[in-house]
């Protein structure tokens, strides 16, 4: 079974089985859209069409929830050099009440890319379109004690990159990355010591999986992380409301035994509601992330943000926000590339379930080397949902 055949067969799976589920309600609530995208990003001088689309139903009746979902995202280069690519997704997410304080869940994804990447051969720049396949499944259960909330949660992600191409060049089709299998198990914690306070606490144990043929070929690292955290939430009636972890994570390798690497973790947000119709969100976050590791073990990231909403009327919505990151790659001990950018926009509501929507974007970015690039960037989307 090809990737989109099987992307196929789980998108209607799950929209069918959300419908037609006994015990689920015979009126689900099923939820289109339908957006396309124009950006221009200058420097590169390149225009480029986006065209997503997707939906979800859910269902749900007793002590049964089912949520189906799928999207389609499809880029098309209409002028100059820019990466983008396919995108075909969906997913099945399941919930059972099993008493009044106990919650058992589950859930499937399915995910089908094909990226147009930008390669640097000796002498070359070429185009390649590299395809990946990933699976993800989740298994929890949640119990409540008077105000104590337990959850625990096993997870698996899979990918399997496939065999890219290079159109245009006598090249044969081959493999660029590993194959990876993610395995985690986390158990957290919720206590409420007031109606609008919690405190919080979580401990998670990661581990990527990767061939030792595909580890040799690739440079990717089979990897341990375990993170462990704690913190406090809270929710008032101004509209104020927030979260705050702090933590850390121990990553190591089976392949250098003996070694160990500590690094920060931490996730804090803070939303207010100031006034009517304005409202501004601070959010940070920081900790490691084995996805794309610049030394093909793992990368410590961190990124702070501001952004601000201004609902000008019932249709027209103003918004601004500031961010920045970098890090460094954990093994290699270099900086990773840094960003600090701005982006300003407005959404306006052309009818009932028809949005217009802009973005005006600068970014500077600074490399591994120092050297320091400006992207400006903007962006105009139609977006339909019923």
């Amino acid at each position: 079974m090809s990737p989109r055949t099987a992307f196929a067969a789980v998108a209607v799976a799950a929209l069918v089985a959300a419908l037609a589920a006994p015990g689920t309600g015979a009126e689900p609530q099923v939820n289109l859209y339908s957006e396309i995208e124009a950006s221009w990003e200058a420097g590169a001088d390149a225009l480029v069409l986006t065209q997503r689309s997707g939906g979800a139903v859910v269902a749900g009746e007793g002590g049964i929830g089912l949520r189906g979902s799928f999207a389609v995202e499809r880029g098309l280069v209409m002028s100059g050099e820019a990466e983008t690519g396919t995108a075909l997704e969906g997913a099945l997410d399941l919930e059972v009440a099993l008493g009044p304080d106990t919650v058992l869940r589950g859930g499937f994804a399915l995910r089908h890319a094909e990226e147009r990447r930008s390669l640097v051969l000796p002498g070359q720049l070429v185009s390649a379109i590299s395809p990946t396949l990933e699976l993800s499944g989740t298994l929890g259960l949640r119990q409540r004690f008077g105000l104590t909330l337990l959850d625990i949660e096993l997870g698996q992600i899979s990918q399997r990159p496939g065999a890219s191409v290079f159109p245009g060049l006598p090249l044969l089709p081959e493999r660029l990355r590993a194959e990876t299998d993610m395995l985690r198990a986390a158990f957290s914690i919720e206590h409420a010591v007031a109606p609008t306070l919690a405190l919080l606490a979580r401990l998670e144990a990661d581990r990527l999986s990767v061939g030792p043929i595909d580890s040799l070929l690739y440079g990717r690292l089979p990897a341990d992380r375990l993170r462990a955290s704690a913190g406090v939430a809270a929710r008032f009636p101004d509209g104020l409301q927030g979260e705050l972890r702090l933590g850390a994570d121990l990553v190591a390798t089976p392949l250098l035994e003996g070694e160990r690497f500590i690094r920060p973790y931490g996730y804090g947000t803070i939303g207010m509601a100031l006034r009517q119709g304005f409202s501004i969100s601070l959010t940070a976050q920081m900790g490691t992330a084995f996805e794309d590791a610049a030394d093909g073990f793992a990368d410590w990231r961190w990124r702070v943000g501001a952004e601000a909403e201004m609902r000008l009327t019932t249709r027209l919505a103003l918004a601004a926000g500031l961010y920045a990151s970098g890090g460094e790659a954990v093994l290699a001990a270099i900086p990773l590339a840094s960003e600090l950018g701005a982006e300003a926009g407005f959404t306006y509501a052309l009818a009932p379930g028809l949005l217009l929507r802009t973005r005006l974007g600068l970014e500077r970015q600074t490399d591994i080397a120092g050297i320091e690039t400006d992207t400006l960037a903007l962006a105009v989307s139609l977006r339909a949902e019923i």
